[in-house]
């Protein structure tokens, strides 16, 4: 990684989860209740002094329309940090999720860092999905699970802090989860099954 100067970190998951809320919140510190869905791709980086280490931040905010889940590989590809992202009031966000990993899982580096990010924490009283459930997925893909609320600001510097620390001690890659499914996952209501067919998802 050239001594973490640079890291690419690419946003995946469905419209209207967040991606760009959470962004704007954590580079800009802003939040926008009528923000416009991504269309195509956002580029956007951002310098972080971590441990005596500055790490340059790329990051690739992508539009979650069905249309633009072929494209889903190409920004995953040399990505040191993949987001996958669900609003926790969404069922079919976080569902959705599966296929959004399907369509990458064979385009990622070794060593990358993932993380589902639940994000609407402020709305968790209209929580959709078990956060058992989340965390079991989480588990099979090797993968942090990390809640974040745009709209309130919690949890994401925290989480982008937890990225960094990741990133810094990537090279010996011990601190990576020792498990990760070859397999297609599939996400299902109450269960999580792993099948061994691969899934055709960006057709």
């Amino acid at each position: 990684m050239n001594d973490l100067e640079q890291a690419k970190v690419v946003l995946l998951g469905d419209a209207n989860s967040g991606k760009t809320s959470i962004l704007q919140r954590y580079i800009g510190k802003t939040f926008n209740n009528h923000s416009s869905p991504t269309i195509g791709s956002t580029y956007l980086t951002k310098i972080v002094d971590f441990n005596r280490k500055s790490i340059k931040l790329c990051i690739w905010d992508t539009a979650g329309q069905e249309r633009y889940y072929s494209l889903a590989p190409s920004y995953a590809r040399e990505a040191k940090v993949c987001m996958l992202v669900y609003d926790i009031t969404s069922k079919d966000s976080f569902y959705n999720l599966d296929r959004w990993y399907n369509c990458i899982k064979d385009h990622l580096a070794e060593n990358v860092i993932i993380v589902i990010v639940g994000n609407k924490h402020d709305l968790e009283s209209k929580e959709a999905v078990p956060v058992e459930e989340v965390k079991n997925f989480a588990e099979i893909i090797g993968a942090m699970y990390m809640r974040t609320s745009a709209k309130c600001d919690t949890g994401i510097e925290e989480m982008f802090i937890e990225i960094c620390r990741e990133l810094v001690g990537n090279d010996s890659i011990q601190k990576m989860p020792t498990y990760r499914s070859a397999n297609s996952v599939k996400l299902e209501p109450v269960k999580i099954e792993m099948v061994k067919k691969k899934k055709k998802c960006c057709k």
